[in-house]
């Protein structure tokens, strides 16, 4: 019986451990599924947070507000990874712009950093009123190819 609850202790505690994730410098990163994070950003404002997605898209060009929070689009970088809802705001001079410069579209990665608001609300709803400032991102493998990644295919005609 007693080994038994050691056991069910030792498990429970692995457990947690990998749930919150630990970085290379010591830094521990909360893991968490992209779509609750979309759900509820402000639970998670101003905390290390980790999730897996892939990489869409990287663009200079910043909507109004973000403009008016304080990035431009010559000095940073919106990146899309996993969905638009939730940008990652990099510098373009830093390392990470120049990996995600280089990188081929629809490339699962893991993404370390930490939710922030913008300092300007966006005036419509479906605009982003939080992003991702990353500290770090690791490649997970090769770009991803299926029927759901490439272009559409024609429509055939049934006559």
């Amino acid at each position: 019986m007693k080994t038994m609850i050691a056991v069910a202790l030792i498990t429970g505690l692995s457990v947690t451990a990998f749930a919150s994730g630990e970085d290379k410098e010591g830094e521990t990163y909360r893991k968490i599924e992209l779509k609750d994070l979309k759900l509820d950003p402000e639970a998670h404002e101003k905390e290390d947070v980790t999730y897996r997605g892939v990489f869409l898209d990287i663009s200079s060009r910043f909507p109004a507000f973000m403009e008016d929070s304080g990035f431009d689009g010559d000095d940073h970088y919106r990146v899309s990874v996993g969905d638009e809802e939730l940008p990652l705001i990099v510098e373009q001079d830093s390392d990470l712009g120049r990996k995600f410069r280089a990188m081929k579209r629809h490339t699962p990665l893991n993404v370390y950093g930490t939710v922030r608001e913008f300092d300007v609300h966006p005036r419509l709803r479906k605009d982003p009123a939080y992003y991702l400032e990353p500290k770090r991102i690791e490649v997970l493998g090769e770009p991803v190819k299926g029927k759901r990644h490439g272009p559409h295919p024609r429509p055939r005609r049934r006559w």
